[in-house]
């Protein structure tokens, strides 16, 4: 009986204060709430080979020497802002993004090749983004949350 006279009384008392008290309600939006998640788009834009690349706008291209990191399906990293991977995705195919228009033998050739890629459920709770592709020695760019709301034109070369 010694350890159901203390829970008795923790009972009592709170059902006298709750009555005395009368009631008070607690809403949800006293507390912080999560941001959403964030999709992060855009295109990375390497030069193009305008020996092997449609010279069309939107058609199918590769990247010149030196870029053969940055290809279709080449997998992009976002990390926060100490390095810690909170996403990935893939590069899409190489579409023809731009044509050289000067008055040489390479007019209306390719000259860049754009990759587009889009990685969605990424933490709405990071104030900077890290985004990297294709080799390490790249390097990594760095994004605030608001600069993901448009998507981003990342060029390389």
């Amino acid at each position: 009986m010694r350890k159901l006279g203390p829970i008795l009384l923790a009972a009592a008392v709170l059902l006298t204060a709750g009555c005395a008290g009368g009631t008070k309600q607690v809403t949800i939006e006293n507390f912080p709430s999560n941001p959403p998640a964030v999709t992060i788009q855009g295109d990375v834009t390497v030069p193009a080979d305008s020996v092997n690349s449609q010279d069309v706008k939107g058609g199918i291209c590769v990247g010149t020497d030196g870029y053969e990191d940055i290809v279709g399906g080449a997998q992009i990293r976002i990390t926060s802002s100490t390095g810690a991977v909170i996403g990935t995705g893939t590069l899409g195919p190489g579409h023809t993004s731009e044509l050289f228009t000067d008055d040489t033998i390479i007019n209306g050739k390719a000259s860049k090749c754009a990759y587009h890629f889009q990685i969605d459920g990424i933490s709405g709770q990071i104030d900077t983004y890290g985004i990297s592709v294709g080799g390490p020695a790249r390097g990594t760019l760095y994004y605030s949350r608001e600069q993901l709301s448009e998507p981003l034109q990342i060029v390389v070369g």
